[in-house]
């Protein structure tokens, strides 16, 4: 076969291999946008259903539900938020119906789970109100906002 020939058939495979190529990048591109438009619409399906149980007043699914996202996007700051609300709102339920103790314990489930300073001034302040000492914990609140502390 002569240069020239060779030439020819390569230059005839060139749009075929091109044809190939675009088909090829367009498959990679639109199954890697299934796969992350299924994470971002499961990340989203997580969140919202959250926010459901929690107007439901069903914590408990709220927080596997906050708890599921976080497992597969640790840095999703709703899923955080919601997880974090989840505890408090159902220790807020639990205080209200004079339960402190159970109050008591969600708040260090949620603690434990979220490492929350919030939640910590949450667990101080049912702790010195059940002592009597309600001006005490302000008195200590209000020193460390003073001093910059949590």
């Amino acid at each position: 076969m002569s240069r020239h020939n060779k030439d020819k058939r390569v230059n005839r495979l060139l749009p075929v291999k091109i044809m190939i190529a675009v088909v090829a990048l367009t498959f990679l591109f639109s199954a890697g946008s299934v796969v992350f438009g299924k994470k971002a619409d499961t990340s989203l399906e997580s969140v919202s259903l959250g926010e459901n149980y929690i107007s439901e007043l069903k914590y408990k699914q709220a927080i596997a539900e906050y708890k599921a996202e976080l497992s597969i996007d640790p840095k999703n700051e709703t899923a955080k938020e919601g997880l974090l609300n989840s505890y408090v709102e159902w220790a807020d339920v639990a205080v209200d119906t004079g339960n402190i103790t159970l109050a008591t314990e969600i708040l260090r489930a949620g603690f434990s789970e979220t490492h929350s300073t919030d939640i910590m001034w949450r667990i101080l302040e049912l702790s010195f109100n059940g002592m009597g000492m309600s001006d005490m914990y302000e008195q200590a609140r209000e020193g460390f906002r003073m001093f910059g502390g949590f």
